[in-house]
């Protein structure tokens, strides 16, 4: 029976092993998604019995893309990072995925994928502040109009109305209504802000 056991033991540690690898080839695109991943270490022999929920694949599949995430080319590292983020999550670690998207767009600011994740994170859980500075950052970082005036004025208004911060919102304010300078609304929600940050000559 021992003899038995030492190979249930074996068969789930080689399991284990072989599922980082197919997580690895998941990363690479080889996998196409992280259920592929997760179907593959569910299988009978992969893992021992009780490690085939769907929970204990997660940290398997986001231990090897955080290795992997360190290899590859930089125009590649937005989409290992967008699965290990989802690994993560899976594995009931928001705090380390927040952590990974917020470095990934950092060095990255262009990575609007990276940037989309984040900020379905944000909204979320409600924190208006550094929502409201990923949507400036991302205005900075399109050259699409109407979506820059959309992340300007969004964010004016979370810093506005969530945050407290009229100060915040002005800015912002002012690039929108150069973006669309016939905005009236824009001019006068411009002008009611300013009011508030206690700019108030500048508002007349």
């Amino acid at each position: 029976r021992r003899s038995g056991q030492a190979e249930e033991e074996g068969v789930g540690q080689g399991g284990t092993h072989l599922a980082a690898q197919v997580a690895l080839l998941g990363a690479v695109g080889l996998v196409h998604h992280h259920d592929d991943v997760v179907a593959f270490v569910q299988q009978p022999g992969v893992l021992k019995p009780e490690d085939r929920r769907q929970d204990d694949a997660a940290p398997v599949v986001a231990e090897h893309l955080t290795q992997l995430r360190e290899c590859v080319p930089v125009e590649e590292r937005a989409e290992v990072t967008l699965r290990l983020s989802e690994a993560l999550l899976k594995a009931g670690r928001e705090d380390l995925a927040r952590a990974r998207l917020e470095e990934a767009i950092s060095i990255d600011p262009a990575a609007e994928s990276i940037r989309a994740k984040l900020a379905e994170i944000y909204r979320r859980t409600s924190e208006f502040l550094p929502l409201a500075s990923l949507l400036a950052s991302g205005a900075a970082n399109t050259t699409d109009r109407i979506l820059k005036l959309a992340r300007l004025r969004e964010a004016a208004e979370l810093y506005q109305t969530q945050c407290g911060d009229p100060a915040s919102a002005v800015p912002l304010l002012e690039q929108a209504s150069i973006v669309e300078p016939e905005d009236r609304n824009i001019r006068l929600v411009l002008a009611d802000t300013l009011g508030a940050a206690g700019r108030v000559p500048e508002a007349l």
